[in-house]
Formats: C-alpha cells, sequence, structure tokens
C-alpha cells in the first residue's frame, strides 16, 4: 500500500518505528533503515540512535561496529545523552574502540550536562580519581552533590513505592508511609500527595491529616494533590475549606501556566463534575489549555461548539478548534471532521485533511487509528471504500492485538466485502478475536457454524468461550446465552435456562433481557 506523501522526520521515525514493532523477521525489520535514515537526515536524533542499535544488534541489518560507532557519534554529537554515555562506557572500557579515558571523560561530561544522572556520577568519579581528567576535590564534591540532588529524592520514593504498593512483594503501608515522611520533611510534594492519598482510604483513614498533607503539596503546586481534595470534597469527606483551597489552588496553578490543569478545570465546568456547570468558565479555561497546546481542550471545544453545549452553536468555530485538535494530534478531532463532511458541514479540504492526519497517526502507532481508518474504508460511508488499505490496516492494528480489528478484518473474509468470500480465513481471525474475549468474535463462529461454515470443535470453542465471559458478569454474554436458549438454533432450546440467563442480565441492569423476562414469564413468547 502506497502511502500518502510527507517530510516530516519526526512521522518517518514513527512509521519506522511501527515497522519494527511488527516486523517477523530481519528482512521486514531493515526496510524501517531506511525510513530511520531518512528521518535523521531531518536532524532527528533519535533516529540516528536507533540506527546505531540497529546495526549493533543486527536487527534488520547486519551486524557492523564501525557504523554502530559512526551512528552512535553522530547522535552524540548533536546531543543524545544516552549516545554520549554509552560512548563514556565504551571508551572507557575499550569496547569496540581503543580505550581511552580522556575520550571517555569528554562523552562522560556532555551527557553529564545534558542531567544523565549515570553520567553525572561517572564525571564525579572521574574527577576524585584522576582518570581522563586531573583530580579535582571540589569538582568531585560538586558532581556528587548534583548526583545526590538528582536521585536521593527519586531513590527515596521508589523505597516508599515498594513497600506502599506490593512492588518488591512486601506490602507495608507502615514502612512506606515513613521513607514518604522523609521526603516530606524537605518539602517533597509528591511524597505528601502520597501520604495523603494513604491517609484518605483504607483502614487507617484520617481525613482531616490526609487533607493538611494535600493543601501543603498543593501549595507547592501539586496538581494531584488539589483535584484529590476535590475528589474527597465530592465524596462528603472533606468540607467547604477544602473545596475553596483546592479550587483556588488549582486557578493559581492555571494562572502560572499549567495547561494540564486547565484542561481538568475546564472539563469539570463543562461537565457538572464536582463544581456547577458553567459554559462560561468551561470555555474559559479550556481555551488557556487549548492556547497553550493542549489537543484534549481543542477537541472538547470544537464539541461544545459543534454540539451548542453551554455555548451558542457555531460550526465554523467548531470546524477552526477540531482543525487545532486535529494539528496537534487528536485522532478524535480528525474523525470528527471526516463526519462533519458527511454531514455536510465541512468542506472537502478540510476532509482530505483530516483522512491524511488519520493515517499520519496510523504511521505513528496510534492503534485506535488504525482501526478506525480501517472502518472508514470497509463501511465506505465517508470514504471511498477500499478494500486493501481497510485490510491494511485492520490487520496492522490486529498485530498490535486489537481484538475489535480481527473482528472487522473476520467479517470483510466471511462477507466477502471487497474480497473473495473466505470462510476458513473468516473463522481463522474470528477465533483469533473470539481467544481475546471478543464476544461478537465468539457469536460470528456459532452462527458460521449453523450456516455450516465452522467444525464442531470451533462451535464448542465458541460457546464455551461464551459461557466463560457469562460467568464473568459480562452481560452481553449472558444477554446472548438467553437468547441462544430461548430461539434454539444453536444449541436446544429451553426456556428454563434462558429464562436463567435474562434474569441475570436483568439484575445487572439489561433492559432487553428484564423485557424478554416478562414476557416469558406471562408466556407471551
Amino acid at each position: 500500500m502506497k502511502l500518502l506523501p510527507s517530510g516530516n522526520p519526526s512521522l518517518y521515525y514513527d512509521y519506522a518505528d511501527l515497522i519494527m514493532k511488527t516486523a517477523w523477521n530481519n528482512e521486514e525489520r531493515s526496510k524501517a533503515l531506511e525510513w530511520f535514515q531518512k528521518s535523521s537526515d531531518g536532524g532527528n536524533i533519535n533516529a540516528m540512535y536507533q540506527i546505531a542499535i540497529m546495526y549493533r544488534d543486527g536487527n534488520g541489518p547486519k551486524r557492523d561496529s564501525i557504523k554502530h560507532v559512526e551512528w552512535l557519534k553522530k547522535a552524540a554529537e548533536n546531543g543524545h545523552a544516552q549516545s554520549q554515555l554509552m560512548l563514556g562506557n565504551m571508551y572507557r572500557d575499550g569496547v569496540k574502540v581503543e580505550s581511552d579515558e580522556s575520550e571517555a571523560f569528554k562523552w562522560y561530561r556532555m551527557a553529564a550536562e545534558n542531567n544523565n544522572p549515570d553520567a553525572i556520577y561517572q564525571v564525579a568519579m572521574m574527577y576524585r580519581d584522576g582518570k581522563g581528567v586531573n583530580k579535582n576535590k571540589d569538582e568531585s564534591d560538586r558532581w556528587l552533590r548534583l548526583y545526590s540532588e538528582h536521585n536521593l529524592f527519586r531513590q527515596i520514593n521508589i523505597l516508599a513505592d515498594s513497600f506502599s504498593h506490593a512492588k518488591n512483594g512486601v506490602h507495608d503501608p507502615e514502612i512506606g508511609m515513613k521513607w514518604y515522611s522523609v521526603n516530606s520533611e524537605h518539602n517533597d510534594a509528591n511524597s505528601k500527595y502520597q501520604m495523603g492519598l494513604m491517609l484518605s482510604e483504607g483502614d487507617g483513614k484520617n481525613i482531616p491529616e490526609a487533607v493538611s498533607f494535600l493543601n501543603s503539596a498543593t501549595d507547592n503546586g501539586h496538581l494531584s494533590s488539589a483535584i484529590l481534595m476535590l475528589n474527597l470534597y465530592g465524596l462528603g469527606l472533606a468540607d467547604d475549606s477544602a473545596f475553596e483551597t483546592a479550587v483556588r489552588s488549582i486557578d493559581d496553578i492555571v494562572k502560572k501556566g499549567n495547561s494540564w490543569a486547565a484542561n481538568v478545570v475546564g472539563n469539570m465546568y463543562a461537565s457538572g463534575n464536582i463544581v456547577q456547570t458553567d459554559g462560561k468558565k468551561a470555555v474559559e479555561y479550556l481555551q488557556a489549555a487549548a492556547v497553550s497546546g493542549t489537543p484534549a481542550s481543542m477537541h472538547k471545544l470544537g464539541e461544545m461548539y459543534r454540539d451548542g453545549t453551554m455555548v451558542e452553536q457555531n460550526l465554523e468555530e467548531s470546524v477552526r478548534w477540531f482543525k487545532e485538535g486535529m494539528r496537534a494530534g487528536n485522532m478524535w478531532s480528525a474523525v470528527s471532521l471526516i463526519n462533519m463532511f458527511g454531514a455536510g458541514t465541512a468542506d472537502k479540504e478540510t476532509f482530505d485533511a483530516a483522512l491524511k492526519a488519520l493515517e499520519d497517526m496510523c504511521i505513528t502507532g496510534n492503534v485506535s487509528a488504525m482501526r478506525t481508518l480501517g472502518s472508514f474504508y470497509r463501511n465506505g460511508t465517508v470514504v471511498k471504500p477500499d478494500s486493501e488499505r481497510a485490510l491494511h490496516w485492520l490487520k496492522t492494528a490486529s498485530r498490535f492485538g486489537d481484538s475489535a480489528s480481527k473482528h472487522m478484518v473476520g467479517e470483510i473474509y466471511r462477507d466477502g466485502k471487497g474480497v473473495e468470500k473466505n470462510a476458513p480465513e473468516a473463522l481463522k481471525w474470528f477465533m483469533s478475536a473470539a481467544e481475546q474475549g471478543n464476544m461478537h468474535s465468539a457469536l460470528a463462529i456459532i452462527r458460521m457454524h449453523d450456516a455450516k461454515q465452522a467444525d464442531e470443535e470451533s462451535f464448542e470453542y465458541a460457546l464455551n468461550r461464551i459461557e466463560q465471559l457469562a460467568g464473568g458478569g459480562d452481560v452481553t454474554a449472558i444477554r446472548t446465552l438467553g437468547t441462544m436458549y430461548l430461539e434454539g438454533k444453536s444449541i436446544k432450546k429451553d426456556l428454563e435456562k434462558a429464562k436463567e440467563w435474562f434474569r441475570k442480565s436483568a439484575t445487572l441492569g439489561d433492559v432487553f433481557s428484564h423485557n424478554k423476562l416478562k414476557a416469558l414469564e406471562e408466556n407471551k413468547v
């Protein structure tokens, strides 16, 4: 399939990365090299580094130590910290290059100035030992202090996390709290947040103390702490003063330019989540976030103006914000523009740009975009139907484990939509999706069995999967079993079992099952 043209180094990089993730063998992986090289020609240092790694590991091209070092140096000279660190290690240890402590120090120093903690430590040690540079205790101490600042809080938080969240196999919140308190005493906002979180839940709940820690963290600009206080207020666990403090603090964070905070607050006012709905404030905060480059805020504004939700409907303004969201990489903004074209409220130029943007997102590895674009080409409702493109993107999404895409591929082969009908191929895709718990694929296998297109073994497997999903509380699976026993097409008719399954799904709130059960018990079915 031919890709739409692009001169974007980041896009070339993402496409190469996609090839690497989906390739089955070295021959396929070698195709990524061409795209990484195109990306590096545009100045992408991550592409330079990836080429170096490919030559080091023989992952695509053949192993080549000379090219590995050449590309590593190219990336390092252009500011890639990991490449600088690796070259420092190589020159220190004499791996693939002649040992040279002066050269090692040069690369370590460059990586250290790029804030690489491992390189910072190496620079400190080399100043201490006089390796590759003249001994200098003061410089050694300075770099060691910098290393400590980089790592001490992080290491303590890792230790606290490991006990608090059982990351080391031992769950001991008391010890976790102790280590968080060490950092908390040094005014570490994240540690205060973790302490507030732990004190707001579980057996040792202490809301006033939790709010105290969260307040302190919020004063340091910790947005998650302010949001948690709002949630506690919404649950009735914190008072009005906590709510007012949280709102005031979030507002301060927004004024300091935090676009994520502006997006959160804007959505709160738009949805009436904890705060009273307020269209004017929603737009004010969402625009602040959007102007700062937050794609989700751009999309939300597009939706509000499109639907006339809390603002006067303005389709031109909606298209403008969706375009901004699309350019910032929001998939749903591109989809919205495509749908607006279908509804006659966006022009052809906008449609073409949205379709191109959606394909670019596919190339970056966005599985939802692949599924959506494949679905567009399969259905041919807004775009011209194209079975080749549909199968290409749906199969690519399937390689990333997307069961919905596998199901759609199965439907294409089963129905012969743009391809020859192929029941065995359809069954293969449905089976793969059913293994991942896709209810619709399991049901499709049963329907194929009814049409004598699937064998008994596949039928039994599909029926067992539906029963397993039903046992796990899947309402659709429960309702499906009720319908199957009621109709008696695929399995023997059994009204009592039908009632039993409908009763279970009705208990879970399924209206269809409730009505069917009522009709059965009144002997209307």
